[in-house]
């Protein structure tokens, strides 16, 4: 029988889930490919022979691993990755599962930036305009919204949850409850400043090399190129350009497409989210008395 994953990082997009999986990487108990995103059960699960494309990048699995991790951002992409949470249950039963979460605002501004950059002018002329034509930008910030799917199929409460905001302020303490999560051993966790990956700035350098080399150079390099010498020459590349920042008004209708989702996640997490600036301005609203009417 084949080793098939028995943890999956579902999401969300831009929350640090390439930190937490290159962390999990580190442990000598987990396993996790080379590639990051497989995209198998949202992208590729239709596709012929794909099943057995999946399984090869576990191959090189051996016993020492009691943890074999997979990662792909998209399956919380609903209504546009199809029934993952079924096609999850189908092939792999009910595996761990870790959602990484951050701000919903400040991870759609994030995602905004990263898909203009990878995409280039055609993506949207403006933030604005980037909401209208790409409605799962907004989809994706709607965690309660995102989780529903899964708890229709696997129940309430089979997902552990960590935010973004925990893992920059304290990786060691979240790194030893995921430990605990997975019933692994405590590993010595380095307690220097925790590197973001993926940061604003180096993927401006990073989709520099993209459009110097091409797609197929560019993946051909970002496969072969060893680690420690990819992130030395990042910085080398000319930077692509910035896209539009979103105005005061942009993300004033955000938080207004997603308020109702974030009073569902507040009921749900409570004071755990008054990290998110997002949060602490739903709160402040609902300090403020509304004015009285003036007398006629």
């Amino acid at each position: 029988m084949p080793k098939l994953p028995n943890l999956l990082l579902i999401g969300m997009s831009k929350s640090s889930t390439t930190t937490l999986y290159h962390l999990l990487g580190q442990h000598p108990e987990v396993f996790t490919p080379e590639q990051k995103g497989i995209y198998y059960f949202s992208d590729k699960y239709d596709d012929s022979g794909a099943w057995e494309w999946y399984q090869k990048f576990f191959e090189k699995v051996d016993d020492s691993k009691k943890i074999i991790c997979e990662a792909s951002n998209s399956y919380t992409h609903q209504p546009f990755c199809g029934d993952v949470p079924n096609r999850i249950k189908e092939k792999l039963g009910e595996p761990k599962m870790i959602l990484m979460m951050r701000d919903p605002v400040k991870r759609l501004v994030s995602n905004y930036r990263h898909l203009s950059m990878a995409v280039g002018p055609s993506y949207a002329d403006s933030f604005a305009e980037a909401l209208d034509k790409h409605p799962r930008l907004l989809a994706t910030s709607r965690f309660a919204y995102q989780i529903g799917f899964y708890e229709d199929v696997f129940g309430p409460d089979f997902i552990k949850y960590f935010l973004a905001e925990e893992l920059h302020k304290d990786h060691v303490d979240v790194m030893r409850q995921v430990e605990t999560y997975l019933d692994i051993s405590e590993f010595p966790w380095s307690k220097d400043h925790l590197p973001a990956a993926n940061t604003y700035t180096g993927l401006r350098h990073m989709f520099g090399w993209k459009k110097l080399l091409g797609d197929r150079l560019f993946n051909i390099a970002r496969k072969y190129t060893p680690g420690p010498l990819r992130r030395k020459m990042k910085g080398m590349a000319p930077k692509v350009p910035a896209p539009p920042e979103p105005t005061e008004a942009d993300l004033e209708r955000v938080f207004d497409e997603i308020r109702d989702d974030l009073e569902k996640m507040v009921d749900r997490f409570g004071d755990r989210l008054d990290v998110w600036s997002s949060v602490q301005k739903l709160k402040n609203e609902k300090k403020t008395p509304d004015p009285i009417p003036a007398a006629s």
